[in-house]
């Protein structure tokens, strides 16, 4: 850990280098928070902050970004959203931020496919496929009785409503965000 055990709070910035800034946002599971980043992309027409991930849809979270765009984020505009894969915790305020500011969704194309079959996968109860790889899986029987009682899909309650339209980032490609140019590289998991 470059900076020992600490931690920059909620809502606020650490820059880590010249202008790649660390900021950090609750989440309400076992694992209790997400890093994520906004890069200065410098000012004039292409410039501002590109943001990389979100963190999840809950109000508190909306309330940092808030502090964020009233506080350190206030000299320039919000010009780029750009979410590294379809977990909840990093592309759960995607929607709302492109909304906000007026900008395009940037994600590879299976992310985002995955992201939007998952928002709209909603059951009155579990499917009998996850049923069956819960069991397979060797989940105790009372995890399982539980799941099957269940209403099925709470990812939607977690994702902002997505943008109907997204930039298709892939493998390889380099993004031009300020003096700096990042390569993707796309992996199997984090």
């Amino acid at each position: 850990y470059p900076f020992g055990r600490w931690v920059p709070d909620y809502g606020t910035l650490f820059e880590v280098a010249p202008g790649i800034h660390w900021l950090r946002m609750p989440l309400p599971f076992g694992l209790d928070h997400i890093n994520l980043w906004a890069l200065d992309a410098g000012d004039g027409p292409n410039g501002g902050w590109a943001l990389v991930d979100t963190g999840v849809n809950m109000p508190r979270t909306r309330g940092y970004w808030e502090t964020l765009f009233a506080g350190p984020l206030s000299c320039k505009p919000v010009t780029r959203v750009i979410v590294t894969h379809y977990h909840p915790d990093h592309l759960g305020l995607a929607g709302w931020l492109c909304e906000r500011w007026n900008v395009p969704l940037e994600i590879a194309r299976t992310e985002y496919l995955l992201a939007r079959t998952l928002t709209l996968d909603v059951r009155d109860k579990a499917p009998p496929e996850a049923v069956d790889f819960s069991i397979r899986a060797g989940w105790p029987k009372a995890a399982v009785a539980e799941m099957r009682d269940k209403p099925w899909g709470n990812f939607n309650k977690i994702v902002s409503p997505l943008p109907l339209g997204f930039k298709r980032i892939r493998d390889g490609d380099v993004l031009a965000i300020g003096a700096r140019q990042w390569r993707v590289v796309t992996g199997r998991g984090h």
